[in-house]
């Protein structure tokens, strides 16, 4: 307590003195009084009286100023100063942890934590921490929702929620859609987790419910959760969607948006944000309010994120601001782009996963699913990307081809570009520096939780300093490598990636690390270091400390020379058998020196997270440059493929035809020696514009096929190549929407809105489904969906039924798809069913053509394998038989049973009846037959009921039996 508190304080104890003193005599002199009335009057009298207000307010006054006196001399309340705190547990260990009587101290300078720390379970939280934060990084929760209109079919909202990105996007409600729509937003969305109601349609969350995993985290793509059906209320969305108050903030340096609570509300209901009709008309520039389901959707989303950050959050935690937090509401549409299913996807081989062939690789958390990228088309591209924002972008290629001609285009003349020889040498050099350059969105997200490294090993070369150190360099580097390009300024990507790296800022971020950090002291410290010459004070305590290295060496083994001495002892804490006290003049040292070590680490701890600040301010040129770079990459991974193996551009056309000349399947041509090229030539339906067709002229002949058909069936035998052929036509036209150059001499592809397949059926022990009744399911999808622009892929559909029954459903297929007149789309059918052509189901038209694999057959070879030699070529016309027995035969089918199908399948190409060629018996089965034929006559012949009388009862059996061998004895084989 300082002079001026003390006598303060002295003061007001003798106010207060005084006053009790005066309220004693105040009350002795009453009672005095009151005894003196008493004995004259005898009248009893009450003692007591209220004290005089002099005293009463002398007393107030005195209390008061004791209290002042006090209040001023305490000294402060100290803050838990966590970073100084952490320095010293740095420094000390655990040591300090407990005084000499076995209790902690509670000015202990060890590692308070070191006794939950030990408890089994908790090593590894570190691991445990990192794992959940990429995982958490990775999520994407969606809702979807569903209502049944009844005659009008149901209507489909969707709503996600991308962490990684901060942005909820929302779907255009679509009406009169069926439940296959839903996939396709799984595909767009891949999502993590999906919300449906509590109230969800039965077949909606049947259909979830098969893709998500079960209570052990095991078996699907995502976690299905059902919330309460008030989440996905429209005004309940619209009101969360209101509270994001997204683009009402003033100019902010970093701006953290986050769903406000009601407190919050009131409080701005009196800013110059305006009411919340104005709230409505801005909310509604950047997405649709008609969209109902959907806002109900990104209602249920927001509630659940919110949940999430009470449950995993404690209050005030600084880490709330930022996680879960919602940046921008973006609307998505599938209309802009190629609509794809999952069947479509698996059956073409566009995206297939497989479990990685190592076990160890496969774990329970997203980041270790274990899945890898099998035998696809992306799988061709997916190695070739050098960034991880880079693989992702390319992703996103492949799950949404587009229909936009312009922005084919711009990928086309990109790829073309970085395939000019020209270009070589300094593509290879981008290509490298590629390889250096780390997703920048989860760099800067780690730095804003605090979090100082990427991934479960803490080094100096992962930290998120280093990373965005190399970044800086590398995308400067980048941008100028571009910039050298001849002819840059024609190619939208480079002139985009020129722009939005702002060399200002991304150089600034790279000046102010290199200024700030010093690596060497880093690496060998273990921890961020901070270089000599940014702060004067933090200069200062370090050579302070530095030049302390003896003084303190000397003081530390200080000795007790014995009892008696004139001084202080107190006992700090014992390690290793040892006892370490402090006596007065190490408490004058403390408080002259102090511990320089925590001030160094707290000092330096303040100007990392000062730089963090200000690189934060950058935030958007650093995401801006890491997004536009990984698509530049994600081109370029197109680009090395298609140079690599030959591919040409196709030229994209409004006008609904397909050519390709010199077509190639692209896996196919990988795990084959050799592989024969095919065309392709089809027109879909024009619709109202007639003057399409004209566009297809008679000069336009591929393959002898005089006019362009828009159904072209396929037959011929087994092991021909008619799948491979349907799966090339579709890939090449997926490939062409993506931008990307396609395995062709030619091609010339409309643009093509849905690719819809019937090729394989994706049987599984959960669906309560036949394979015939899944094979009927996509095909009734694809007569639901199919557009004039669509093409169509079904090969072998009704072999799962009778063969009747098949033919006849697949006839009306093939005439339900011709007879749509100019809205038909391009249909290319592959069938083993000769009998509907046979009967005149079908005939050939302008609209639609036969086709077929070539072969070579050469009936003069005794064996029957070798009979057929395939030639996989496309040809017009249609095949007389599909080979079957002689595929058989390939195959290792005994010769005996091969010989009989070839008899049954001749006779009935005969029109025989097959009852009476079945029943014919061969030599030796005739033979038998007579033999057989004359004992049955010579058992007729003989009496047997009246056997001779000459003999005796007793000889009779003897007799029989002799009959009977003799009759017997007629049948050689006995």
């Amino acid at each position: 307590m300082t002079w001026i508190s003390k006598s303060t304080t002295a003061f007001g104890l003798i106010l207060l003195t005084h006053a009790c003193y005066s309220a004693h005599e105040h009350s002795a002199l009453q009672s005095h009084r009151a005894a003196s009335l008493s004995s004259l009057t005898s009248i009893q009298s009450s003692a007591a009286s209220s004290l005089p207000v002099d005293i009463t307010i002398e007393t107030i006054v005195a209390t008061f100023i004791i209290c002042l006196g006090l209040v001023s001399g305490t000294s402060q309340l100290r803050p838990i100063q966590w970073r100084v705190w952490a320095g010293k547990i740095e420094q000390e260990g655990e040591a300090g942890f407990k005084n000499s009587s076995g209790e902690v101290d509670k000015d202990y300078v060890g590692n308070p934590f070191r006794l939950l720390e030990s408890r089994p379970g908790l090593q590894g939280d570190d691991d445990i921490l990192s794992e959940e934060s990429a995982d958490a990084m990775n999520e994407i929760i969606t809702a979807i929702d569903m209502r049944d209109r009844g005659p009008h079919g149901s209507t489909i909202g969707c709503a996600y929620y991308v962490v990684a990105e901060e942005t909820l996007y929302l779907f255009e409600d679509v009406a009169m859609a069926g439940i296959d729509l839903v996939e396709t937003l799984l595909l767009h969305a891949q999502p993590t987790t999906v919300l449906i109601s509590s109230r969800a349609s039965e077949p909606l969350a049947q259909l979830l419910a098969k893709g998500s995993q079960d209570i052990n985290g095991n078996g699907g793509a995502y976690i299905l959760r059902n919330l309460n059906s008030t989440d996905f209320r429209y005004e309940t969305g619209k009101n969360k969607l209101l509270d994001l108050q997204l683009g009402m903030d003033g100019p902010q340096t970093m701006l953290y948006t986050t769903i406000v609570d009601d407190t919050a509300l009131e409080a701005d209901a009196h800013t110059s944000r305006g009411s919340r009709q104005g709230q409505l008309m801005r909310l509604a520039t950047s997405i649709n309010l008609d969209s109902q389901l959907s806002i109900g959707c990104a209602g249920a989303v927001l509630s659940d994120i919110q949940r999430r950050k009470t449950v995993q959050y404690l209050p005030n935690d600084p880490d709330a601001l930022v996680a879960f937090r919602v940046k921008s509401v973006q609307m998505f549409s599938l209309f802009n782009s190629m609509f794809v299913n999952a069947d479509t996807l698996v059956s073409l081989q566009i995206m297939q996963s497989e479990y990685h062939p190592n076990s160890h690789q496969r774990g329970p958390t997203g980041s270790t699913s274990g899945a890898k990228e099998s035998l696809s088309v992306y799988g061709l591209f997916s190695h070739l990307a050098a960034t991880p924002q880079g693989k992702s972008k390319l992703r996103r290629m492949f799950l949404q081809p587009s229909i936009d001609i312009d922005l084919i285009h711009e990928r086309q003349w990109a790829i073309s570009f970085f395939l000019d020889p020209s270009n070589t040498d300094i593509l290879c050099s981008i290509s490298k520096d590629l390889r250096k350059i780390k997703d920048m969105k989860y760099v800067v997200s780690l730095l804003r939780k605090g979090v100082g490294s990427v991934g479960r090993k803490i080094t100096i070369a992962n930290s998120c300093w280093a990373m965005l150190q190399k970044f800086a360099a590398y995308s400067l580097q980048l941008r100028e490598s571009l910039r050298a390009l001849p002819g840059a300024e024609t190619v939208e990507i480079i002139k985009k990636a020129i722009q939005l790296i702002d060399p200002i800022q991304i150089r600034r971020v790279g000046e102010l690390i290199t200024e700030t950090i010093d690596s060497e002291q880093s690496v060998e410290r273990g921890r961020i270091a901070v270089k000599q010459g940014v702060d004067a004070d933090l200069d200062e305590r370090k050579r302070s400390y530095h030049g302390m290295e003896n003084f303190l060496g000397s003081t530390g083994k200080g000795n007790y020379d014995g009892e008696g001495l004139r001084d202080t002892w107190k006992c700090m804490f014992l390690a290793d058998g040892s006892a370490y006290y402090k006596n007065q003049r190490m408490k004058e040292l403390d408080e002259e020196v102090g511990d320089l070590y925590c001030m160094i680490i707290d000092r330096e701890i303040e100007i990392i997270h000062q730089l963090a600040v200000t690189v934060l301010d950058r935030e958007t040129a650093i995401i801006a440059a890491s997004e536009v770079l990984g698509e530049l990459d994600s081109l370029i991974a197109l680009a090395i493929l298609c140079g690599q193996n030959k591919w040409t551009a196709p030229k994209m056309t409004s006008t609904n035809i397909i050519r390709i000349e010199g077509g190639r399947h692209p896996l196919q041509e990988l795990v084959t020696p050799s592989f024969i090229p095919n065309h392709c030539f089809m027109a879909g339906g024009t619709g109202n514009h007639i003057h399409e067709r004209e566009d297809v002229s008679s000069s336009d002949v591929v393959d002898n096929l005089p006019v362009a058909p828009s159904t072209v069936i396929l037959t011929g035998p087994n092991h021909s190549g008619k799948s491979v052929y349907l799966k090339q036509v579709a890939i090449i036209v997926y490939l062409a929407h993506i931008g990307c150059f396609v395995p062709a001499e030619h091609a010339q592809i409309g643009l093509t809105d849905r690719i819809l397949t019937r090729i394989s059926t994706r049987e599984s022990v959960a669906r309560s489904e036949s394979a015939f009744s899944i094979d009927l399911r996509q095909v009734a999808f694809t007569m639901n969906f199919a557009t004039r622009r669509s093409l169509i892929i079904i090969d072998e559909f009704g072999k799962g039924t009778n063969c009747h029954d098949g033919a006849g459903l697949m006839t009306a297929t093939i005439k339900h798809f011709s007879s749509l007149g100019f809205e038909r789309p391009k249909l290319l059918v592959a069938t083993h069913f000769h009998e509907i052509f046979e009967g005149d189901f079908i005939t050939d038209n302008t609209e639609l053509a036969f086709a077929h694999m070539k072969i070579h057959i050469d009936l003069d070879t005794l064996a029957t394998e070798d009979q057929v030699t395939y030639l996989y070529q496309f040809a017009p016309g249609r095949s007389i038989s599909s080979f079957g027995s002689r595929c058989a035969a390939m195959n290792g089918v005994d010769r005996a049973i091969v010989d009989r199908a070839e008899s049954i399948i001749l006779q009935m190409a005969r029109h025989e009846d097959l009852e009476v060629a079945c029943s014919k018996l061969s030599e030796d089965e005739t033979q038998k037959l007579g033999v057989a034929e004359g004992v049955a006559r010579a058992f007729l012949e003989e009496d047997f009921i009246h056997p001779p009388t000459t003999i005796a009862k007793s000889e009779v059996k003897i007799w029989y039996r002799s009959k009977l061998e003799k009759i017997l004895s007629l049948d050689t084989s006995v």
